[in-house]
C-alpha cells in the first residue's frame, strides 16, 4: 500500500508544528510534506519527526509561476492569475 500524502502549507507556523506533531503519532501510513516559504525554519521540526516520512519542500503561494510548477499545487495545469490591479483606462 502506498502512504497518503498530508500536506501541510505554512508549517514553520507554531499552531502548524502542533498539528504535524500530532499526525506524525498518529497510526496510519501517512507522508507528511511540510511546505513553507522559510523551509530552513522547518527543518529542524523534520529532524524530530520519523526517518523517511517526512519532506520538506519550499513554497511561497504569492509566486504563481513557481506555485503552479510545484507538485503540491492543486490542478497546478489549471493554475491562472488573476490581475492585481486594473489597467489604467486610456
Amino acid at each position: 500500500m502506498t502512504a497518503r500524502r498530508v500536506v501541510f502549507i505554512g508549517a514553520a507556523g507554531e499552531m502548524r508544528k502542533i498539528d504535524i506533531e500530532r499526525f506524525a503519532k498518529a497510526d496510519g501510513d501517512l507522508h507528511l510534506v511540510l511546505c513553507d516559504i522559510r523551509p530552513e525554519l522547518v527543518h529542524p521540526l523534520a529532524k524530530r519527526l520519523p526517518d523517511g516520512r517526512t519532506t520538506v519542500r519550499q513554497l511561497d503561494l504569492y509566486n504563481p509561476p513557481r506555485f503552479a510548477r510545484s507538485s503540491t499545487a492543486p490542478h497546478s495545469s489549471n493554475w491562472t492569475r488573476e490581475p492585481t490591479s486594473a489597467a489604467p483606462s486610456r
